[in-house]
């Protein structure tokens, strides 16, 4: 079993290879990926291309849900005792529910043997062997039809164990440990069916390359013929089920009252959530403590007390958002020559004076430092992003122009030096050798803030049930719509009407009319940039930020 679960990590990072563009070994172009997504033929229409790109974390963790139904298929349905035991025999256990196809019995059957057997070749041409068999045995689970009896299929018994999890309640020492079983949150069981998802496609795409690898035009005619017949919607497959679940609990994610509600104190003053109070005084607080820190780090010591650089300050600077798609910034803008000239040597030049000490996308728009990001959330495992814009305070934002104006530019110094054609990483975000923060770093970061401010520690969990409880009680319903990225206010729709009325006048086409006057969607760039630019408004002032860091 150990052999098989190597050999399964082994083949799974080897089919994601044929997906990477860093990878020579590269097949997946933008018609398979296409064709590998068609999830709604036949349901709701058109869908976008495979998303194969995942972060590093994720690619862990999908890859071990997959290993954990390997071995959830060798001790439950394939070996003869099962895993579980029978309380009476009237007990059902899962392996009478699960019926193994018999390819799906032989496929395994041969992994085993080939993962048994002593090499008496060399030992890569054994692995080959063993990962071709793994290979037929995953697409004999995918491709399995299950009619009126899901859980027949080991895929999709395998679901439901994942849909359960264990409560044990807390006991004094000495006493019974009590343990309850209990069904999972919507919006965690849906997590676990993407990453089967997810996987399983990239699967089917390894295993159409190393079928077709005589003939590489047969990929899409391979893909094409699985995916309709086994991994779309309407399909009686483990997959088709899967797909159809996920609609389901994204309309009941979306119904779902949270078991731990934030609840104001009398005074409105006061929210708690889970244990942790929160007062409205502490969010200055907090603000104002990493404020002074941050200050001090970049003044003191990253700008090495050097009082004669250039302020580099939002009001002063100029951005083009029009630029972004050609990789220009508000540091190429030719109307900042003036104010940042010498600010990338200014530093390395008081260092060599001194013996002593020898793509977020962050854009000026009306003389705020606006941060745009991105995040994506769907039934598909592709799609569209949708952006995420907000404004800093004023005295925030000129904190970190400064960073970026001089401080990174010496860092890029210093790694060349190093590395001679090495780039500093694009991301903000990120350790001083150039990897992105993993998993848990932002939540760590606010437990120190906390610590600092002398306030309660917050979790990030805590803190998006707080800030949405504070949203909620301290905004207008009108004011609240500012925050959402994803409805449509009345202004937006009226704007949009208005812009109707203008290419009728004009004899345009409303999609001539909206690309030439209005922007490249139906929705203008302007609507999405005032309503973001309020929502920051709107945070800042229940706060009074400008304030605070005057």
């Amino acid at each position: 079993l150990a052999r098989i679960i190597s050999a399964t990590k082994s083949l799974l990072q080897e089919a994601y290879e044929l997906c990477s563009d860093t990878s020579p070994d590269r097949k997946m172009i933008y018609q398979r990926a296409c064709i590998l997504n068609e999830f709604y033929a036949g349901a709701t229409g058109k869908s976008d291309a495979f998303r194969y790109y995942k972060m590093a974390s994720s690619l862990v963790q999908y890859f071990n849900n997959w290993t954990q139904l390997v071995v959830f298929y060798y001790r439950v349905a394939y070996v003869e005792d099962g895993h579980f035991t029978q309380r009476e025999p009237s007990h059902q256990v899962p392996k009478h529910i699960i019926q193994p196809t018999e390819s799906q019995q032989k496929a395994l059957h041969d992994v085993i043997k080939a993962a048994t057997d002593k090499p008496d070749e060399n030992e890569e041409d054994v692995d080959a062997v063993l990962k071709h068999f793994l290979r037929r045995f995953f697409l004999a689970l995918i491709c399995h039809v299950v009619g009126s009896v899901p859980f027949r299929s080991p895929i999709l018994s395998f679901c439901a164990m994942l849909g359960r999890s264990v409560r044990i309640t807390k006991v004094a020492e000495g006493e019974e440990i009590k343990v309850k079983g209990q069904w999972k949150e919507p919006g965690i069981f849906s997590s676990h069916l993407s990453a089967l998802t997810w996987t399983a496609q990239l699967l089917i795409f390894d295993y159409a390359c190393f079928q077709e690898q005589e003939d590489e035009n047969q990929i899409p005619i391979f893909l094409s013929k699985i995916c309709k017949q086994f991994f779309q919607q309407l399909a009686e497959t483990p997959f088709g089920h899967i797909l159809q679940w996920r609609l389901y609990l994204f309309q009941t994610s979306k119904r779902q009252l949270a078991k731990h509600q934030a609840r104001w104190s009398l005074d409105k003053q006061t929210v708690g959530y889970r244990g942790t109070d929160l007062h409205m005084s502490h969010i200055p607080k907090l603000v104002w403590s990493e404020y002074t820190q941050a200050q001090s780090i970049l003044y003191q010591d990253l700008l090495f007390q050097a009082s004669d650089l250039i302020p580099l300050q939002s009001w002063k600077l100029k951005d083009d958002l029009d630029m972004l798609d050609f990789r220009e910034s508000w540091l190429t803008n030719p109307e900042n020559i003036e104010l940042l000239k010498g600010s990338e040597g200014a530093l390395l030049q008081r260092i060599q004076r001194n013996p002593e000490l020898r793509s977020i996308h962050i854009m000026i728009w009306e003389k705020l430092v606006m941060i745009f990001t991105q995040y994506h959330k769907g039934q598909q495992q592709s799609g569209a992003y949708k952006d995420n814009i907000r404004f800093l305070p004023k005295d925030l934002g000129d904190l970190l122009l400064q960073y970026l104006g001089c401080v990174q530019p010496l860092r890029q110094v210093f790694l060349r030096q190093r590395e001679p054609k090495a780039l500093i990483s694009p991301y903000l975000w990120t350790t001083l050798d150039g990897k992105v923060w993993p998993d848990g770093t932002v939540a760590a970061c606010l437990k120190r803030a906390c610590a600092r401010a002398q306030i309660p520690r917050l979790h990030t969990l805590h803190w998006r049930h707080f800030s949405a409880a504070i949203c909620k009680e301290k905004l207008s319903a009108r004011d609240n719509a500012n925050f959402s990225s994803e409805d449509v206010t009345i202004e937006d729709i009226e704007d949009e009407l208005d812009l109707v009325a203008l290419a009728l006048q004009s004899n345009h086409s409303y999609p001539t009319f909206n690309m030439t006057y209005a922007g490249s969607t139906t929705l203008t760039m302007d609507t999405l940039l005032h309503r973001n630019h309020r929502a920051s408004k709107l945070w800042q002032d229940l706060f009074r930020f400008d304030i605070l860091l005057r």
